[in-house]
């Protein structure tokens, strides 16, 4: 299989892939609302970005690992590829930890992210063991 046949099977996917993921985020938001009600939608809403913000510290990190190995890769060069691979693992537990620490320091202020919605939970700790 040439390169242009493998490209065009990578665009391929990746559409697919995009227009699954639309379908399924319409469908989650229907089942949400109706079943729970705007106010869950609104919440779900909220720690949904909340995640987002917080895997941006990945910051392509994926593109860039992808795009370092493909020479080496082939190559052959066994001693780059695992001298890449080391220097991702560390920067992948750093930023790990540091998407830890933020995730651990915003707990103190959930209640001003989401206190319009403590009048609909039974257990406000229930949020906090969920999402948290």
């Amino acid at each position: 299989m040439g390169r242009k046949a493998q490209s065009i099977k990578n665009i391929t996917s990746g559409f697919i892939s995009q227009i699954l993921i639309a379908f399924l985020s319409l469908f989650t938001t229907r089942v949400i609302k109706q079943s729970l009600g705007f106010e869950y939608l609104g919440l779900n809403g909220v720690f949904t970005n909340i995640v987002t913000f917080l895997c941006l510290s990945e910051l392509g990190l994926s593109s860039a690992v992808t795009f370092a190995l493909y020479k080496p890769l082939a190559e052959k060069n066994e001693e780059l590829i695992c001298s890449l691979l080391r220097f991702f693992r560390n920067t992948y537990r750093i930023t790990s930890a540091i998407i830890f620490f933020i995730g651990i320091s915003m707990i103190p202020i959930k209640k001003i992210i989401y206190k319009n919605y403590f009048t609909i939970f039974i257990c406000n700790n229930c949020l906090s063991f969920i999402y948290y």
